[in-house]
């Protein structure tokens, strides 16, 4: 599997997870290390159907995942797609405001006296909000009518954060293709398969460790030094001044899912 991730990695820009809920943390952990060795940009998209907003996050915390895949589609009614579509998107923001990534959070301190500190603000996972997902009904095998299609992705343009759509939804298909079921194959003409089809396979070895990046912010300090179970609690892995204030070094260690340090 670790060979297939990494001949996956090598080869595109992006992942989508389907059904990420249903693979252990710790796989999904290991095998996004193996392809981010391969491409340090990947992004990857999950598929999620859980219990609540703390496990969504959970997974994005883990697995450092970019969007969550949401489908309009999956409401049974344009006033149902309407306010779903609200929930999604609308942040109820004073128009060209921006987002505020701080807030100020004042209490009293050991003095008594009152101290302001700036902390970051939790934010929802981003979204990538399709029309229709590649596994689902076409809008006539649904809803029985074509007619909510084309409002549809209409409101899915207005969104202000990604979307996407699949193949044939836009040409009103009346079935969708059945990715299970499908047993039919693409042709491929003759003159263009060595274009794409390596003469022997280049060998792609899943990686034992994993580069780690540690920062640290501090313009007072001489040394700094990391210390973790990696390393047995000894501050052997020293980190690199980078300017005035910021220290970091990129270490190669054995993957692990909550590593202390």
């Amino acid at each position: 599997m670790s060979k297939y991730v990494s001949q996956m990695a090598s080869t595109f820009d992006g992942f989508r997870l389907d059904n990420a809920h249903s693979t252990p943390l710790h796989v999904c952990q290991y095998l996004l290390q193996v392809a981010r060795c391969h491409n340090k940009n990947l992004f990857v998209m999950a598929e999620l159907f859980t219990p609540s907003a703390e496990f969504d996050a959970l997974f994005v915390r883990k697995l450092n995942i970019n969007g969550m895949i949401r489908e309009l589609q999956n409401r049974e009614g344009g006033r149902e797609i309407g306010t779903y579509f609200h929930h999604l998107t609308c942040q109820e923001a004073v128009l060209g405001g921006l987002d505020r990534t701080v807030e100020d959070v004042t209490s009293s301190g050991a003095n008594g006296a009152a101290a302001t500190y700036h902390i970051l603000k939790p934010e929802k996972p981003s979204d990538i909000i399709y029309d229709m997902t590649h596994d689902n009904e076409a809008p006539l095998s649904k809803f029985k009518t074509r007619k909510l299609a084309l409002p549809t992705m209409g409101l899915n343009s207005l969104a202000d954060q990604a979307i996407a759509s699949t193949w044939g939804y836009d040409q009103l298909l009346p079935q969708n293709l059945c990715v299970v079921r499908e047993s039919r194959l693409y042709p491929i003409e003759k003159s263009t398969i060595n274009e794409w089809w390596p003469h022997g396979e280049k060998k792609i070895e899943a990686p034992q460790k994993f580069p780690y990046t540690f920062k640290y912010y501090n313009a007072h300090c001489s040394r700094v030094a990391v210390a973790g179970e990696f390393n047995a609690w000894q501050p052997t892995y020293e980190l690199k001044k980078r300017n005035s204030h910021e220290w970091s070094a990129t270490f190669d260690l054995e993957p692990s899912g909550d590593r202390k340090v």
